[in-house]
């Protein structure tokens, strides 16, 4: 018995019957264009506005959000956010949301400016962005100053000593902030200083 062919009516390519999906008033029960045709189809229409608004509004529906839920508690959504996650694209991303999010886009710029050291004590280890009037991070955002004047390049004792003169005192070496000072030293500390 010969093989039931069908021409796409989209790349004109004549091909077997099980390569085009099932339609019920289609010829032979099949659709008029392949399964390749109908998948470039279907991305297209994805990518495009009209595809976009009808998704959205599709995700707002009762049935829509119960399958995002789905979704989203699935292995299957963990394992993709994890590859996801590793793909230096994505590092990249975070890491550009984070600049812009602290640093107003600019700390990159600062650390150029500086010659990747620290303008205190000159090291190029654990290098630092320190906002110099400190209305930075955990300010309110109307009142944060990310300027380029006002970001400066410190290693991360040097940036310990700006932000609490305190600790830098007590130092940081010996496994914590405290464990290389006696009571007696930490007693000796006036109780006008500030600890942040």
């Amino acid at each position: 018995m010969d093989q039931i062919t069908k021409i796409c009516t989209v790349c004109g390519i004549e091909k077997p019957l099980e390569e085009f999906n099932k339609q019920k008033l289609g010829k032979y029960g099949r659709r008029a264009y392949c399964r390749e045709c109908q998948k470039k189809a279907a991305a297209e229409y994805r990518c495009s506005e009209q595809g976009r608004q009808k998704r959205n509004a599709w995700k707002k529906t009762e049935k829509g959000r119960a399958c995002q839920a789905r979704y989203r508690a699935s292995e299957a959504c963990r394992a993709s956010r994890r590859a996801r996650e590793q793909t230096e694209e994505y590092k990249q991303r975070r890491k550009r949301a984070r600049d812009e999010s602290r640093f107003g886009g600019n700390r990159e710029k600062a650390l150029q400016r500086d010659g990747y050291r620290c303008v205190d004590c000159g090291s190029k280890k654990n290098l630092q962005v320190h906002h110099i009037d400190e209305l930075g991070r955990n300010k309110p955002k109307e009142i944060q100053n990310h300027s380029l004047d006002n970001l400066v390049t410190l290693c991360g004792d040097c940036h310990l000593k700006r932000h609490n003169p305190v600790l830098a005192r007590w130092g940081k070496r010996g496994g914590g902030y405290y464990s290389s000072h006696s009571n007696a030293s930490r007693a000796s500390v006036s109780e006008t200083d500030t600890i942040f």
